[in-house]
């Protein structure tokens, strides 16, 4: 259980550099990729998994691909 904790919070944290790299507040983010701002707020801090759809439509918005996240992220 601590490995997905620490999983999610390591995904987490490389998602928030992204988009503030991006220049997107989390609330551009959320609605740009059609979903909440606190299901964002979750994802950024590491509480709660997401499926990988909603990934690919948060990287859509900003325009990075799936394989790239997670190369700069270390996995």
């Amino acid at each position: 259980m601590k490995k997905d904790m620490e999983f999610h919070y390591k995904i987490g944290e490389h998602l928030r550099a992204e988009r503030k790299r991006s220049g997107y507040t989390q609330f551009e983010l959320a609605e740009d990729a059609g979903i909440s701002i606190n299901a964002l707020g979750h994802y950024e801090r590491g509480e709660k998994s997401m499926t990988i759809n909603n990934l690919n439509l948060i990287l859509n918005v900003l325009g990075l691909p799936l394989s790239e996240f997670f190369e700069n992220c270390g996995y």
